[in-house]
């Protein structure tokens, strides 16, 4: 019998595990089930080495140094925090490759989560391959998968996550250049000014943002935050075009939005990171990532843990970085042939 990634884990939970049930009712109510109940899921391991591309620690401080962030931390190499993501396919782009190899380079644990798993061939040295349906059965999110909402499913799988108290969620297209260090159980940065984002995302297990966040419906959510306008807007929408379900609000309603929403309402929003920690390159700015080095390394700080590539809107970038580029730059420092 293959032991799952769950099982592998040193520090152990079996907490309840919260998970879509599309069969019911309501398709978004989340029914508990414990782990012993779930089906037995296949899991690979990849062995930890990071000979392929150099020390570590002698990696950091390159990097650190080339991004004009500092080296105050280029001599702290060990640091376990496990990072976790999903992956939906069987081969990974060279940006998801780029940013799991930074993340091992900083001295992180790097668990990648996948439906596919024992088709996912292309992920770095030292990355743990595991089964999503460990964390919420692919049937429970298939339907976003089916209708290419692969962001929507994204969304709800991080909340399963944070269910089980995995700790990090991170996005894909995040570069590390320093670890996440943060003592805090709360650790979320603002995108802009009026937004918290969740591409970097830990929350307490047992907290009341996390039991919210999985109580979600999937059909006719009348989001906290809407006002009197928009409540009726939503009704009207019921009225004439049937049950309205996620793909059919604002891009972000599930994420950023309600993250923010939920952030202020339990009064920890003070706790997020400033921009320059996550997201020192803005959205509208994510094309300097396709031009020269110094264009981003100008929008980094002493802060700054990690750089939001935004690869969403990167255009053919998102294929293969632009000669030239920082991109460029960054993939040639971990020896990534893109």
């Amino acid at each position: 019998m293959v032991a799952s990634c769950e099982e592998r884990t040193l520090c152990q939970r079996s907490p309840t595990l919260a998970i879509f049930n599309l069969a019911t009712v309501n398709p978004a109510e989340w029914v508990a089930t414990s782990g012993s109940k779930r089906s037995q899921a296949h899991s690979l391991r990849r062995t930890f080495s990071m000979s392929q591309f150099g020390d570590p620690g002698e990696i950091a401080q390159r990097e650190i140094l080339s991004v004009g962030a500092g080296p105050a931390f280029a001599a702290e190499r060990n640091v376990s925090e496990r990072l976790h993501s999903l992956w939906i396919g069987d081969r990974l782009g060279y940006i998801e490759r780029l940013s799991m190899l930074s993340a091992l380079s900083v001295g992180h644990l790097f668990r990648l989560y996948s439906y596919t798993p024992e088709k996912l061939s292309d992920a770095p040295s030292g990355v743990e391959i595991c089964d999503a349906n460990e964390v919420i059965e692919y049937d429970a999110l298939a339907r976003y998968f089916d209708i290419g909402w692969a962001t929507l499913a994204s969304d709800f799988f991080r909340y399963a996550m944070l269910a089980k108290g995995l700790g990090y969620w991170v996005d894909l297209d995040l570069y590390f250049v320093r670890p996440l260090d943060f003592q805090d159980e709360y650790v979320f940065g603002w995108e802009h000014e009026t937004k918290i984002n969740g591409a970097v995302l830990r929350l307490p297990q047992d907290s009341e943002m996390v039991r919210e966040l999985c109580e979600i419906p999937h059909i006719n959510w009348r989001p906290p935050y809407y006002g009197l306008r928009k409540s009726a807007g939503l009704y009207l929408k019921r009225m004439v075009q049937g049950d309205v379900r996620p793909e059919n609000y604002r891009w972000g309603a599930f994420g950023p939005t309600y993250l923010t929403y939920l952030a202020k309402k339990h009064r920890v929003s003070e706790r997020a990171q400033k921009r320059s920690v996550f997201y020192p390159i803005r959205h509208r700015q994510a094309k300097l990532a396709c031009g020269p080095p110094e264009l981003v390394e100008k929008q980094l700080t002493h802060e700054t843990r990690a750089i939001h590539l935004w690869c969403s809107v990167l255009g053919e970038a998102k294929v293969s970085p632009p000669p030239g580029s920082y991109l460029e730059a960054v993939c040639r420092r971990h020896g990534l042939d893109a």
